[in-house]
């Protein structure tokens, strides 16, 4: 005798109400930022920050390094590093160390330093 399907279990196609259809209007960009609660002053204030970070770096690290950063960012006490590449990541972890001091002058909540390898050419 052959096993019945089970009764909980709907597989057919439900139809779509049309408080569900996909048809709408189309939400933009801008108000799709704002109801995640991101605003273009947030933005730009992450991108100062940023740029501060990179020019400290820049002006510490020894000629020919800072060209190899990508990007960095300070986050809960921890300076993540963006490199290009892992042998420029390993060079940069050391001078960084020697440098800490004044790495904390600029940002005293500095707890870590952490140097990653950035995907994005």
């Amino acid at each position: 005798m052959p096993k019945q399907p089970n009764r909980d279990k709907d597989f057919r196609r439900r139809k779509r109400t049309s408080s569900q259809s996909s048809a709408g209007k189309a939400i933009s960009v801008k108000d799709l930022l704002a109801i995640a609660g991101i605003t273009t002053s947030a933005i730009a204030q992450h991108t100062v920050k940023q740029q501060s970070w990179l020019e400290l770096l820049a002006g510490i690290l020894p000629e020919g390094l800072a060209v190899h950063i990508k990007g960095c960012e300070s986050r809960h006490g921890r300076l993540t590093v963006l490199v290009s590449s892992p042998a420029w990541a390993v060079r940069l972890r050391y001078v960084l160390n020697e440098h800490i001091a004044q790495i904390r002058a600029h940002d005293a909540s500095v707890l870590t330093i952490v140097v990653k390898v950035s995907t994005q050419r």
